[in-house]
């Protein structure tokens, strides 16, 4: 119990130092200063999902069977390969191998890490302390961000490839803090061939979320609303250079971003306990929705742009609790990995069509359509929150 125990502040570490990452906030640049259009990059950011579509249930699948620490050191290992290619080749073919190679070192991590610590505090006892952990994880990861945005940007200054190095060395040191972790596990099917683990894993994860109403929706909700944002920050990047903005002053604005975000996993707790949960989900969106259409407006584009990281963050760690709620011990890590499945779909229509909207009209025209597309979102959300089926299950 005590190797168990010390899961939940090695998780804080790895979270910190595995998100120390100086290439976040450059690598459309990185890319750009290639020669590679706006285009060329929704497609490999369209590559990268549909990686993570590709392989992400059978990596939680790999994680529930075989264990999330393993699945969670092979995410990192890949990672390196990512790294290594962007360094060294700048052919076209390379780098789609090399978004790849991402797309599937995220889906090692995407639902193991977390099925990892919420069934460590369930072991232990302490499954009601997950939104805590989640909001304080949230904060470390923000921090790491902020870091890095900061740091980045000024590194791309000197060189881009030296942003891709020193991450070199950084997925080294989360390497060794996975090693230090102590698996939870939940399987027993021994007997069965590996073929068969995979296949009754695979239909019985997909049946409780299918059968599961609420899990479905509460899936789907995140979806729908992280990807608008997660698009809005990665076009943000050049859309503020054209703006006038610095590479150095870019890294300070993403680096805001970031910062907000953490000061969100900081308020979650706060915000769910006083508003519960379809306050929650009614209004902390809404707040999403508004930021959306005020970034329209290119002289103050900068102040929503920073604010709408605190909404997502307390969004992602409200609703990652209520997911795990009611997501089974043994299944989860599989579960979880259908929702980044969903969130991968969606990214893979939106990012490249904003990307070719935005190359063809502008980034203003883009945001416009963005907001637009939020908007539609939110009634959707309106919707699914009144239907009988959402409503059966509280939480």
């Amino acid at each position: 119990m005590k190797a168990i125990e010390r899961n939940i502040p090695l998780d804080y570490a790895h979270t910190f130092v595995r998100n120390i990452n100086f290439t976040h906030g450059i690598w459309v640049m990185y890319l750009l200063s290639k020669e590679f259009t706006l285009f060329d990059i929704g497609v490999f950011e369209s590559v990268f999902h549909i990686s993570s579509m590709v392989f992400e249930v059978p990596t939680g699948m790999i994680a529930d069977l075989f264990g999330r620490k393993l699945s969670r050191i092979l995410g990192v290992f890949v990672a390196l390969m990512y790294i290594t290619i962007m360094l060294v080749f700048d052919s076209y073919g390379m780098i789609v191998l090399a978004f790849t190679l991402l797309g599937l070192s995220y889906t090692f991590e995407s639902g193991s890490g977390e099925a990892l610590v919420y069934d460590s505090l369930k072991k232990l006892g302490k499954a009601d302390e997950f939104i805590h952990f989640n909001g304080r994880k949230e904060v470390f990861y923000q921090l790491a961000m902020t870091l890095s945005l900061l740091i980045g940007g000024y590194i791309a200054m000197i060189r881009f490839e030296l942003n891709f190095q020193l991450m070199f060395g950084i997925y080294v040191i989360a390497i060794v803090l996975l090693a230090l972790m102590k698996d939870v596990t939940f399987q027993n099917l021994t007997n069965h061939s590996i073929v068969l683990r995979f296949k009754h894993h695979f239909i019985d994860s997909t049946k409780i979320v299918l059968s599961n109403k609420r899990l479905f929706f509460l899936i789907l909700i995140s979806a729908l609303i992280a990807a608008p944002v997660t698009t809005i920050f990665f076009f943000a990047q050049d859309y503020l250079l054209e703006l006038g903005y610095t590479r150095g002053m870019i890294g300070v604005f993403l680096a805001g971003h970031s910062l907000c975000a953490a000061l969100g996993g900081f308020f979650a707790v706060k915000i769910e306990k006083k508003y519960r949960e379809q306050k929650v989900l009614k209004y902390v969106p809404l707040f999403i929705l508004g930021m959306f259409w005020f970034m329209i407006i290119p002289s103050t584009y900068v102040i929503p742009f920073v604010l709408i990281g605190f909404f997502d963050s307390v969004f992602y760690v409200v609703m990652a609790d209520y997911v795990n709620k009611i997501t089974p011990s043994d299944k989860r890590a599989t579960v979880l990995s259908l929702g980044a499945l969903t969130f991968s779909v969606v990214m893979i229509i939106l990012f490249p069509l904003v990307g070719l909207f935005a190359e063809q009209t502008s980034f203003f025209y883009a945001n416009i359509a963005l907001a637009s597309i939020t908007t539609i979102v939110y009634g959707i959300l309106l919707v699914i929150l009144n239907t009988e089926h959402f409503n059966t299950y509280k939480l």
